[in-house]
């Protein structure tokens, strides 16, 4: 594998929870003691963000074999070690509404609901420009939901595709210092009428139920949801020969 992995996730789909818990192994694994404070100041100088700049900028108390770098890209070329980070489009969708709001990217006269289903066939182009290069890559698909419901074999999966050896403990330690609830509120944004409010915002599961119509919710599926049902589908091969072999 070559130095640099590259985390690719269209926006708001876990992508900084993610590089929280892997900073915090990362650090522990250092000799650093972390904290969920402590991690989310330090995270740009380990997994460093292509969009912010900086990407040379690392902390040279964190020695690692390689450079992990996130990117909101579609596929390149140089992605050919990537993790493949996946959310259900709608709640990506829905996050990304009250992110680009609460960041002045938005007119405050759009609704969340023209928004997302503007903005699905992006989703799709996003995980297809992937997909469609799967077999030019050294991928791992991950998924928010399951590394919501199973965030130790998800870990232990992705350590795996890094050959970064830890031991339990220090994915349980980074697991609690990053649950969502030690996060949420904070990076405040511009909150009006119930749009966004902070960057840790809700990070549920299926929350886009309860903010789209349901009308929406089938223009959304119309676009995504055979893609990512194929997302999941590999997901759970991937997870199949990961629990067969290690």
């Amino acid at each position: 594998m070559s130095k640099d992995i590259f985390l690719c996730s269209y926006p708001r789909s876990g992508n900084t929870w993610l590089r929280l818990l892997l900073c915090d192994i990362f650090m522990q694994k250092n000799g650093i003691a972390t904290n969920s404070n402590n991690v989310l100041e330090l995270s740009d100088n380990i997994i460093p963000d292509m969009h912010q700049g900086g990407i040379d900028d690392l902390s040279p108390d964190v020695i690692l074999p390689f450079r992990i770098l996130k990117t909101h890209n579609n596929y390149k070329p140089e992605y050919q070690n990537s993790i493949l980070l996946f959310r259900n489009p709608a709640d990506a969708l829905c996050s990304y509404f009250h992110f680009q709001f609460g960041t002045d990217q938005l007119t405050t006269d759009i609704s969340i609901d023209e928004f997302t289903t503007k903005e699905a066939t992006n989703w799709s182009s996003h995980a297809n420009s992937f997909l469609s290069k799967l077999n030019e890559l050294n991928s791992l698909i991950i998924t928010y939901e399951q590394l919501y419901k199973e965030p130790i074999l998800t870990l232990r999966r992705i350590l795996f595709f890094l050959d970064y050896k830890t031991d339990i403990g220090i994915i349980v330690k980074a697991i609690q210092n990053h649950t969502f609830d030690k996060h949420k509120g904070k990076w405040q944004l511009k909150e009006e009428n119930g749009k966004s409010g902070a960057f840790f915002r809700r990070g549920k599961i299926d929350s886009a139920i309860d903010e789209l119509k349901h009308e929406s919710l089938e223009v959304i599926e119309y676009y995504c949801a055979k893609t990512y049902n194929i997302v999941k589908q590999l997901e759970t091969n991937q997870i199949k020969d990961f629990n067969a072999n290690y």
